[in-house]
């Protein structure tokens, strides 16, 4: 190999957008037994709230629960009539995209073990930022979109005490600055409720910049502090348990940084320019697409004809006569294109900035692949210590299989029935004329296989909120499957009472 860029990797270090998400480590109670598979309670809730639900089952009333259930019942029938040896989900696709689920979930593990259970919280800093958290503050700001600019506007307002719009009139004149209020609120950025919220603020106060995960940076400055308000003994134990679970994030997250520094130090990689080069010209078109154009593009390469794997040569047919070619060096060992491009199918690339410019992509993509091979030494970690035997990884892994499997025994049977796979308005009637006389057969067939935990059911309480919770930084975003639309039925007529 001739001609390297040299990047040491512990400059490359970001916190990997680890799940939030406890469950990893808590005894999994069961909700229903569905032959061999399961479905726990957690599961159940997060299939129900985490992606929206269809309007035949978006409320919280008791029978829109019953089809909820029912669905991921049903879901679970069709998965053992799919059974594990299909085309789809033996293809050599489905195969490396279940691996890296896997994969994630070891490392999420990894994460709760090394980072989130060792978060230490001062309690004077918890109970100051509880007491600051009940205040608002109306704030101008001004987002600043690269580095340097953020220098020059820092330097006018530090050091040459220009007025906030003075400062910023230098590069985008404005009559005035925008305003808004803050408050305490989980969806605020951590910089802004770290720098609001962990010091008691006076009206007048600079505060910035405050750089975000796209590279730009904020500039804020107090006009006015609202007082505290009075708040009941439960809104102040609300409010001291956001803030405890903000601070404990936040000291996890530190902990995971460091944790990161002591796996990669003392490695670097080196790229081989000339290769690195004409890997980037190739994937350019393709990575510096919108991530919702990406996404649509492989939903509809992986569901439309036949289910056979897609590899990279349906799209870029230049790769394979690069495949041997080298393209970095780690630890001493050379990964060729043939490797990067087999760790990518387990490992989609995860860009550090969302949106790329064509310039500055190659630098990008420097960073992916650096983070990628971060992520596979931090896997090897977890798979050491067993993680990969975890039952909480074998069941996030095993609801994604079921999914797989029942959509294609759902699209093979309607396929058979002479109807359409579709998510369009129409697809309604496709249940009701079709499936839900299906599903009531596969209730009566697995009926002695199908136990339901009534108990349990009974105290479960679902909200009509519509949301999709999504991970960042991570591979795969999406915390769960697309909800199963199979069934409007609300009667639980089948199976019998766990015990």
């Amino acid at each position: 190999m001739k001609r390297y860029t040299i990047i040491p990797l512990l400059a490359a270090v970001l916190f990997a957008g680890c799940s939030r998400e406890r469950n990893l480590e808590r005894p999994e109670k069961i909700l229903a037994r569905v032959g061999g598979k399961s479905i726990t309670v957690n599961e159940f809730i997060r299939r129900a709230e985490y992606t929206p639900r269809p309007p035949y089952c978006s409320s919280e009333s008791y029978p829109h629960k019953k089809i909820v259930l029912n669905s991921l019942i049903a879901e679970k029938l069709f998965a053992l009539e799919a059974g594990e040896k299909n085309p789809l989900i033996t293809s050599p696709r489905v195969e490396a995209f279940l691996k890296g689920r896997k994969e994630q979930a070891m490392r999420e593990y990894l994460f709760i073990k090394e980072a989130y259970a060792k978060a230490q919280i001062d309690t004077a800093v918890l109970k100051q930022t509880v007491v600051n958290a009940s205040r608002r503050y109306r704030v101008a700001y001004f987002n600043v979109p690269d580095s340097a600019t953020a220098v020059e506007v820092e330097e006018g307002l530090r050091k040459r005490r220009e007025p906030m719009l003075a400062a910023m009139n230098s590069f985008a004149p404005l009559d005035s600055l925008p305003e808004r209020e803050v408050v305490w609120d989980k969806t605020e950025s951590d910089g802004v409720i770290d720098s609001l919220f962990s010091v008691r603020r006076q009206a007048g106060d600079l505060i910035g910049p405050i750089k975000n995960a796209q590279g730009h940076s904020l500039f804020m400055q107090v006009l006015e502090v609202k007082p505290e308000v009075v708040v009941t003994n439960e809104q102040l134990r609300e409010i001291w348990k956001s803030v405890k679970e903000r601070l404990t994030d936040k000291e996890a997250r530190a902990n995971w940084d460091q944790y990161i520094l002591s796996v990669m130090k003392g490695r670097r990689i080196e790229f081989n320019r000339s290769t690195f080069f004409k890997l980037a010209d190739l994937l350019g078109p393709l990575y510096l697409k919108s991530r919702d154009e990406q996404e649509a593009s492989f939903e509809q390469r992986y569901w439309e004809g036949t289910g056979e794997d897609v590899n990279w040569d349906d799209y870029l047919s230049q790769l394979k006569a690069m495949a041997g070619e080298p393209l970095f060096k780690v630890d001493g060992e050379i990964w060729d294109v043939a490797r990067v491009a087999e760790e990518i199918r387990s490992h989609p690339l995860v860009f550090r900035e969302k949106k790329i410019r064509n310039r500055d992509f190659g630098r990008q993509l420097q960073l992916a692949i650096i983070d990628m091979v971060r992520d596979r030494y931090l896997t090897e970690r977890a798979y050491k210590r067993g993680y990969d035997r975890l039952g909480a990884v074998e069941r996030e892994v095993g609801m994604w299989r079921d999914h797989y499997n029942y959509l294609f025994y759902r699209d093979g049977y309607l396929r058979a029935m002479g109807d359409s796979v579709a998510t369009d308005p129409h697809y309604l009637q496709t249940i009701e004329h079709h499936l839900n006389a299906w599903v009531d057969s596969l209730q009566q067939k697995y009926s002695d296989r199908i136990e339901i935990n009534l108990t349990e059911f009974e105290q479960i309480k679902l909200t009509r909120i519509h949301m999709t919770v999504a991970q960042e930084n991570v591979p795969y975003p999406k915390v769960v499957p697309a909800f199963p639309q199979v069934t409007t039925s609300f009667r639980l007529d089948y199976g019998k009472k766990m015990e």
